[in-house]
């Protein structure tokens, strides 16, 4: 029996994508279950070293006092989105400030059938009960961890992205094989597409043959709109949407880089927390449309005002977070705030609409006045200055 060259590829190919698919999906199955349960297994520890470790503070302290503990556990761990403690069903303490989205994990009601991917995903909340005695009474508080979804669904998708890429390049690498033994006409053609895709060279010329060039043609596109939306998907990360500046992604992590760098120089910055006055009036008065280009407008305003080593992010509502690196002394540095403050307080016209905005700003000093990012964004929220 004979085959056509087209029938030979197709069918080698057939039985190779089959065999790496049947690979590809057991071995990704596998790694997706062992991480859901790598997530379960850290979200419970912390829980039970959690409620141990309030369980002690609150033999000799109310419940109150311990929000900086819970804070830090939130800020620790990026698969707690917020943290609650109840009192049967009434709410003690959490880190959410929107705390009617709280509520005590039994109401949500999970099913956690399926394996431990599908059980991680159904679960909103991981719950301890936190046990001390006041006296020779047991008193028992419950202890929540709300999971951050978000953050474990971009794990996974990234999972997914890392093993679709080793899925594509396989084949490509096998079928080189193939084209060894086919003529000239068809070898040569693929082996310049497989060093195309392998190694992101020079695009190929036009190929003589209509199937090879179809697919060519559909590599370029292919691989023009996955860089396309890789420059989109890394824009996404760190810029907020709404006004066009860093996010609290990229802020947190260039506080990180510029406090290594004060570190190694031993020099200081400035974080400035910056809150727009009464701008829910503009909201409920003249739309959230009219607020939001109020917001855009605001947020190119400051980015004029700083120089290219200063950032300025905005981290939710109306509030912006500034980082300046470079002043002389403290002056120079109440001149730039100055400087912002006043060209915000010039009235903006937005959809014709007039407008007028002041802002109040605190300032926080490293390391004076914290070592960490959360440090100092609490320092200079509770130390507003102008």
């Amino acid at each position: 029996m004979k085959f056509t060259i087209k029938q030979f590829i197709f069918t080698l190919l057939l039985i190779s994508l089959t065999g790496l698919y049947l690979a590809f999906s057991h071995y990704y199955h596998s790694q997706r279950a062992l991480t859901a349960q790598v997530i379960i297994s850290s979200i419970q520890n912390e829980l039970s070293e959690l409620s141990y470790l309030l369980s002690k503070h609150l033999r000799k302290e109310p419940i109150t006092t311990t929000r900086s503990l819970i804070d830090r556990n939130v800020a620790s761990n990026p698969y707690i989105s917020a943290i609650a403690i109840f009192n049967d069903d009434k709410l003690l303490l959490t880190t959410d400030q929107n705390s009617k989205s709280i509520s005590p994990s039994h109401l949500y009601n999970t099913s956690h059938d399926g394996d431990v991917y599908t059980a991680l995903n159904n679960k909103k909340a991981f719950e301890e009960t936190i046990r001390y005695y006041q006296g020779n009474k047991l008193k028992n508080y419950t202890l929540i961890f709300y999971i951050d979804h978000f953050y474990i669904s971009n794990i996974f998708r990234k999972a997914l992205n890392q093993s679709l890429l080793l899925f594509f390049l396989v084949p490509i690498i096998a079928a080189a094989f193939i084209w060894f033994f086919v003529n000239k006409l068809v070898n040569k053609p693929l082996e310049l597409m497989r060093q195309y895709a392998y190694y992101q060279s020079a695009i190929p010329a036009p190929f003589k043959i209509k199937e090879i060039e179809y697919i060519r043609a559909s590599m370029v596109q292919t691989f023009s709109r996955l860089e396309q939306e890789r420059k989109d998907l890394y824009n996404l990360s760190i810029i907020d949407p709404l006004s066009g500046v860093a996010n609290r992604y990229y802020l947190e992590e260039r506080v990180r880089q510029i406090i290594s760098e004060s570190q190694r120089s031993n020099q200081e910055f400035a974080l400035l927390f910056l809150d727009l006055d009464h701008f829910k009036i503009v909201n409920d008065s003249l739309g959230h449309d009219v607020g939001d280009e109020l917001l855009k407008s605001i947020a190119g305003t400051i980015q004029e005002v700083l120089r290219i080593n200063d950032v300025v992010a905005r981290i939710g509502g109306d509030e912006f977070v500034i980082v300046i690196t470079h002043y002389k002394d403290e002056t120079e540095l109440i001149e730039i705030i100055e400087r912002i403050q006043q060209k915000l307080a010039t009235p903006w016209c937005i959809k014709t609409y007039p407008i007028e905005i002041t802002s109040s700003v605190g300032i926080a000093l490293y390391p004076k006045d914290g070592n960490n990012m959360l440090s100092l964004m609490k320092y200079a929220f509770i130390n507003e200055i102008c």
